[in-house]
């Protein structure tokens, strides 16, 4: 997100702390579920999201349709809505994508704590190492053609008894409505907002194997050098990568993989 959109959706979170900043965790995650429920109808209608992020109609008609969409919601949720509507998005996507991230914000200050959202993110960082161990699950978990409910209840089975509320109740919204990413991309999407209001930054590392506890701290160091913040790492471990690792962090990625020199390799060769 860029430009106008980014601008946006940055007043729109600072508005969202203000205004939820000492209120009650109940209330908190209230919000959090009227901002999610109004992703899911404007998902459902692509024609209701274009007349909401459309530029050239009147902030007064977005703010009548927000009203009449959200009959029976609180108020002041409404208004939020309606403002974020009235504000300018460069793309129409980019409306929808800030109200969820704004919902997933809502639910983070609801979580609380540095320390809390800490053990937000290890749970997050679990269901993602399972992931990538079980790659028939990730299968199950993200076939369109299985109904919803079905999908919902193998996360269930696999991890209510492990998890936070809270955590697994992101997730399941991540099964059910994956908004076209994949399971693994939501739940780190999910752990960089929380990292990011903790002040830190995620780094996603595979390797070949298991890095020592030297290895994870002098690799977070030089992240956080050339990051400027402090980082936290999601190491897992994939024989595949052939040695070396892969260091995804933010929109960058970083690969000096065996495998990825040898497709440098190559492909330098048959150019």
């Amino acid at each position: 997100m860029r430009g106008a959109s980014l601008a946006s959706l940055t007043t729109a979170r600072a508005a969202l702390g203000r205004e939820l900043a000492g209120a009650a965790s109940s209330a908190v995650f209230v919000r959090a579920g009227e901002l999610f429920a109004v992703v899911d109808a404007v998902d459902a209608n692509s024609a209701v999201l274009r007349a909401l992020a459309n530029p050239n109609r009147p902030a007064g008609a977005k703010r009548a349709m927000v009203t009449a969409m959200m009959v029976g919601h609180d108020q002041a949720a409404a208004a939020f809505v309606a403002d974020l509507a009235a504000s300018r998005w460069s793309h129409d996507p980019d409306l929808s994508e800030a109200i969820e991230r704004l919902g997933v914000e809502a639910t983070l200050i609801a979580i609380g704590p540095p320390d809390a959202l800490e053990s937000f993110e290890d749970d997050l960082f679990a269901v993602e190492r399972f992931l990538a161990a079980h790659r028939d699950v990730v299968v199950a978990l993200a076939d369109a053609d299985a109904d919803a409910a079905a999908r919902i209840a193998l996360a269930r089975r696999l991890w209510a008894q492990d998890l936070a509320p809270t955590t697994m109740m992101l997730v399941e919204r991540a099964v059910r409505a994956p908004r076209g990413r994949p399971l693994i991309a939501s739940l780190m999407l999910l752990a960089e907002l929380s990292a990011e209001r903790r002040g830190r930054m995620v780094a996603s590392v595979v390797s070949a194997t298991a890095l020592t506890g030297a290895q994870r701290d002098r690799l977070a160091t030089i992240l956080a050098g050339a990051y400027g913040h402090p980082v936290r790492l999601d190491a897992s471990v994939d024989p595949t990568v052939m040695g070396g690792m892969r260091v995804t962090i933010g929109s960058d990625l970083l690969d000096a993989t065996v495998l990825a020199r040898f497709v440098s390799l190559r492909r330098a060769i048959a150019s």
